[in-house]
């Protein structure tokens, strides 16, 4: 490809500077001075024949990351709890009952049980975790098997399952496939929600009630015609080359890099579902993120690591040193 001037006059180091500076005041500090050095080797040139105009453009990329640090997560779940208060508010049952919004409020939570989207290991149990903390509510509606005796005797209005993205829709449509909930009505909170999640989950179980924060329109997509990063004449000028950086990079990581637990994303060089984001989260990066910011092996070192599901009992970092 032919050499370009970058389009925001910008060279590499201004941009690391940038990067540096915004990873004190808006990322915790997760990406350091060495880090994002270790990242930026990845890019070698076999992309775009240059290997300092593709870690520009790299940098460039890692700057319009989007990062959710412990603070921004904790608002998230204030947001998703007063979203789905207002929702159950709104039903004649509580607008008729004479009650205070305090006391309609009460009245909610003790006929409700929250419970993650996944099992005990995952990040959703996690993200509970932190939902239950942030909004100060009892013990007793997280309780599986208080809620289960609740749920037998129909003592539970709502179950609401609680999870950070749903980008495919795969993962909630599959784990509700199975689950009976003795007639309870069923929310899911989540963060994210994607278009393709929403029809999904509206086909495979209409009775569901999908309650989000942020949509993930095209325009969070990397690539699509209405993609935020390239809404301008100058940026879009860097379309071409940062498709041809993400593609190239991209395919070598799932086709040759990924260990079997990975295979599922062998076919998503742009992040699971042809996913195409750039965001994640100070637990952890979704894997529809582009796979180029958080693969990690002896050949690729991530800038915002993804901790994978490990499905295998030969997994582990132990090293029996100690024994």
């Amino acid at each position: 490809m032919s050499t370009i001037s970058f389009p925001i006059e910008m060279q590499l180091d201004s941009i690391k500077k940038h990067i540096l500076q915004t990873s004190i005041a808006a990322w915790d500090r997760h990406v350091t001075e060495s880090s994002l050095a270790r990242w930026l080797n990845n890019f070698t040139g076999k992309a775009l024949g240059d290997e300092n105009l593709e870690r520009i453009i790299a940098a460039w990329l890692l700057f319009n990351f989007t990062f959710y640090s412990n603070s921004e997560v904790n608002e998230l779940c204030k947001i998703i709890y007063r979203k789905y208060i207002h929702e159950k508010l709104n039903q004649s049952k509580y607008k008729e009952s004479g009650k205070s919004i305090a006391e309609q409020r009460t009245d909610i939570i003790s006929r409700t049980y929250f419970a993650p989207l996944g099992n005990p290991s995952e990040s959703s149990c996690f993200i509970l975790y932190l939902f239950r903390t942030s909004n100060g509510l009892p013990k007793d509606c997280f309780d599986p098997i208080l809620c289960d005796k609740k749920l037998a005797k129909h003592e539970i209005d709502d179950v609401v399952l609680i999870d950070d993205v749903t980008i495919s829709g795969t993962q909630a449509s599959d784990y509700l496939k199975n689950k009976d909930f003795k007639g309870s009505s069923v929310t899911l909170l989540t963060f994210f929600a994607a278009p393709a999640a929403i029809d999904k989950l509206s086909s495979d179980h209409p009775e569901l009630k999908v309650i989000y924060v942020h949509f993930l329109d095209d325009r969070t997509k990397l690539f699509s015609k209405e993609s935020f990063l390239f809404s301008n004449d100058e940026s879009s000028k860097l379309r071409d080359y940062v498709d041809q950086l993400c593609n190239v990079y991209g395919k070598w990581i799932v086709e040759n890099d990924m260990d079997h637990a990975q295979a599922y994303m062998r076919d998503h060089p742009l992040g699971f579902a042809n996913g195409q984001q750039l965001f994640g989260f100070y637990y952890n990066t979704p894997d529809n993120t582009l796979p180029i910011i958080w693969h990690q092996s002896n050949e690729w070192f991530p800038v915002f690591k993804r901790h994978p599901k490990v499905y295998t009992m030969d997994g582990g970092n132990f090293d029996g040193k100690y024994w």
